[in-house]
């Protein structure tokens, strides 16, 4: 019986494999419903893409505004998850301005909107469990990294990103072996606090610029 039982399940294994890889169930990157933190107890949504597809470029900010929930709380979380009435808004403006919305993968350091201050520990958590995953799943090659805590999020995985300076030349980041250039630049709430410092951020990133055909 049990060399019967072990013949089925290995016809049923190359039968799989006859069909093509695209057939085996995929694994699933869900943190949509983390309770990992106490963040988790009062937000109303955690603010993640729901697709999470190899990009160039992963455009990271720190945390998400009440004005990005209440976005995301309207319509299904999907690309672009800043939005236009939050200080998120900015980064997004500078993106579609550079002409690389298509080869970005948009995301937040900390996925729940703080909004009595950030939890001790929380930001630390959400990186080793949540942030992680989303690396290993966009694996881009350039990382927009705006504001420090966003730097401090990527520091937990390679610690030379400590000594980078903000709107500066790219830093290398080391990421399981594979290394990545990363720009740190300035926070979107500081660009909204202070206009005069977007034509900094805009000449880190120029290069990058899309030129239309």
């Amino acid at each position: 019986m049990q060399e019967q039982v072990s013949s089925q399940i290995k016809d049923k294994f190359y039968s799989l494999i006859a069909e093509g890889v695209e057939k085996f169930p995929k694994s699933q990157f869900n943190i949509s419903n983390c309770t990992l933190c106490s963040l988790s107890k009062n937000r109303k949504k955690v603010l993640v893409s729901s697709k999470m597809v190899h990009k160039k470029f992963l455009v990271l900010s720190e945390f998400p505004e009440t004005e990005d929930e209440a976005s995301a709380v309207a319509k299904p979380v999907d690309e672009p998850l800043f939005s236009d009435r939050s200080s998120s808004g900015l980064i997004l403006k500078l993106i579609e301005k550079l002409g690389l919305f298509q080869d970005c993968h948009f995301s937040f350091a900390l996925k729940c909107v703080p909004e009595k201050g950030i939890p001790q520990g929380s930001l630390s958590v959400c990186v080793q469990n949540n942030l992680k995953k989303e690396l290993q799943a966009v694996n881009p090659e350039v990382i927009l990294c705006f504001g420090q805590k966003a730097l401090l999020a990527l520091a937990h995985f390679d610690k030379s990103l400590l000594l980078a300076e903000e709107n500066s030349l790219a830093m290398p980041f080391e990421f399981e072996n594979r290394q990545k250039n990363v720009f740190f630049l300035a926070s979107s709430r500081d660009l909204q606090a202070f206009p005069q410092w977007r034509n900094q951020v805009w000449s880190c990133l120029e290069n990058f610029k899309v030129k239309k055909q």
